[in-house]
């Protein structure tokens, strides 16, 4: 069977939806094909926001390269920024684990822990924190912290604006 991109929001919304995933996936579905119902980004921005862990581990192992992970769809977003804004943290760790660039500026220049810090979102913010700070010396770590956006406001004012105490 041919499948079309509106059956990728099929999958996602069924029960079986891992099921039908992985018949998707198996069928030689294009993984690079642009979901115009969802800023014509690809399956794996869709599934970072509304799918389950199972889904993104199944396009990711159809991922032809770490580039896959990072890009962006016609609103300046990654997958990663849409497992923040769907409070996917299981997914958001995935991702972070497999590669994918958590200092990429997307809208209004914000990176991935400008976005949770912003929501608020304590726990996105620690593992994205965790994950760069495995990889990074201390200086890059502290540039990244204090990276601003177009508005020339870091995570930890974001933070702060919300009354929300950082742990680091």
């Amino acid at each position: 069977k041919l499948y079309q991109p509106k059956d990728i929001f099929y999958a996602i919304y069924r029960k079986d939806g891992d099921e039908r995933m992985a018949e998707i996936i198996a069928s030689g579905f294009n993984l690079l094909t642009p979901l115009k119902d969802f800023h014509n980004g690809t399956a794996l921005h869709l599934i970072a926001n509304f799918g389950t862990l199972t889904m993104t581990y199944l396009i990711l192992c159809r991922a032809s390269s770490k580039d896959f992970l990072n890009m962006m769809d016609k609103e300046m977003r990654t997958p990663l920024m849409y497992s923040v804004a769907g409070k996917k943290h299981d997914i958001l760790k995935l991702l972070c684990q497999c590669g994918a660039d958590v200092t990429i500026k997307g809208p209004d220049g914000m990176t991935v822990l400008h976005l949770a810090a912003k929501s608020g979102n304590i726990t996105a913010t620690q593992i994205v924190l965790e994950n760069y700070r495995q990889t990074a010396t201390i200086s890059k770590l502290h540039r990244f912290i204090n990276t601003t956006d177009d508005g020339h406001w870091t995570p930890v004012s974001s933070f702060q604006s919300l009354r929300i105490p950082l742990l680091i």
